[in-house]
């Protein structure tokens, strides 16, 4: 797997987490 891919993916999780209400 390549990093970029990584870090998309983490990105993509955190997404579905409700802690988009730290921003």
């Amino acid at each position: 797997m390549h990093l970029k891919e990584f870090i998309q993916d983490v990105q993509n999780n955190f997404t579905l987490l409700p802690a988009n209400h730290e921003s």
